[in-house]
């Protein structure tokens, strides 16, 4: 399931995408000479996470993701939310949350997702403003949308 959830966000934000470098070789090596490199393969030493209730992104203090989660990466990567509408996932390396919107009517359930996102992480509208939040919408649910970084709706 993450892995399915780690190409709807890429779908959403290409930008994520896998980069490929000429005439590379190892175990990514695909057969063309392009070596794939996902994003965090550089890293070697699995992320600390934080402990306790709560931890510190963009200088507000959140819940902390890391006791909600579905699914965790040795690089850091936490899926804290997964449904049929939105998934979230924070990304440590970068500190940024990404909120993936899964359904239709996208405008609905980008107001569901980010009340449910603030909620989560028991802050107000302005503190959710502070944090790097990325709402991306995949190809498959509005072509329209797919591949641009949307804002949380109320930081605007």
């Amino acid at each position: 399931m993450f892995s399915a959830l780690l190409i709807l966000i890429i779908g959403a934000f290409p930008g994520l995408a896998p980069s490929k470098t000429q005439n590379g070789t190892g175990d990514n090596d695909p057969g063309n000479g392009a070596v794939i490199t996902l994003p965090g393969d550089q890293q070697t030493e699995p992320t600390p996470l934080p402990f306790g209730n709560e931890f510190e992104s963009s200088g507000v203090l959140i819940q902390n993701v890391y006791n909600q989660s579905i699914k965790k990466l040795d690089s850091g990567e936490v899926l804290f939310a997964d449904n049929t509408q939105f998934s979230f996932a924070y990304l440590p390396q970068t500190d940024e949350f990404i909120i993936t919107i899964l359904e239709t009517p996208v405008d609905g359930i980008i107001h569901t997702a980010e009340a449910t996102f603030v909620r989560t992480l028991a802050i107000s509208h302005t503190e959710a403003c502070k944090l790097k939040v990325s709402v991306g919408v995949p190809y498959f649910v509005d072509d329209s949308r797919a591949g641009k970084r949307l804002s949380l709706s109320f930081c605007e």
